[in-house]
């Protein structure tokens, strides 16, 4: 049996999810939160609205992104859980499901066939040859794809949803990688709050929204 046969009888047992962009999916949901925290004329697919229906309105809009944490895992959680007791809906990843694809997804409300980050390892024509997207640097090397005068803007080929909110917006992550070129541009100016571990990132986003005059995001 072939490659291509294989995988087709992985998606005919259910062993595979075929992508599917009429079933509800991240990019809904990444539209979805845009539109709630004031981005304007989002492409609004079917699944769009319930989602926010389902988020509402609320003052303080905290979105946590967990790499690698599929649907799969709360089978496995006790019912009893706080992941598992809040549980709303399931969505289908993007496609391909790779963090480098999901994330520039975030950062744009866009599919990867339309933003072109498709994994870690990216094939760059500006460049021509692979990049290591995250990081934004030349696979082969390490070396920062700014020394070729390369931008995730250029790159990418759109501005993150980020510029376009009209909410008080900030972003957490690690602070080995938030002053980073990629980092730096998913931000678009937002607030940063870097953390070293994850209960940090809790505490300081909590005091933030305590703090807050506005809604935040």
């Amino acid at each position: 049996m072939g490659d291509v046969d294989r995988l087709l009888a992985a998606f005919e047992a259910g062993e595979l999810c075929r992508p599917d962009a009429t079933q509800p999916n991240f990019i809904d949901l990444v539209r979805a939160v845009a539109a709630i925290a004031g981005v304007e004329d989002l492409p609004h697919a079917p699944h769009v609205a319930s989602i926010s229906e389902r988020i509402g309105e609320p003052k303080h809009l905290i979105l946590v992104l967990v790499d690698g944490l599929g649907a799969q895992h709360f089978e496995d959680l006790p019912q009893s859980s706080g992941l598992g007791t809040h549980l709303a809906t399931t969505i289908q990843s993007v496609f391909p499901p790779t963090t480098g694809a999901a994330v520039t997804s975030l950062a744009t409300g866009l599919w990867p066939a339309e933003h072109g980050a498709v994994g870690w390892w990216t094939y760059l024509p500006q460049l021509r040859e692979t990049a290591c997207i995250l990081p934004f640097v030349r696979h082969r090397d390490g070396t920062p794809l700014a020394e070729s005068g390369i931008t995730p803007g250029d790159t990418f080929g759109t501005t993150p949803l980020r510029g376009r909110m009209s909410r008080d917006t900030a972003v957490s992550q690690p602070s080995s990688i938030i002053d980073s070129s990629y980092s730096t541009w998913f931000g678009d100016g937002a607030a940063t709050i870097p953390y070293q571990h994850h209960h940090e990132a809790v505490e300081t986003i909590a005091d933030r929204v305590r703090a807050a005059a506005e809604p935040t995001f």
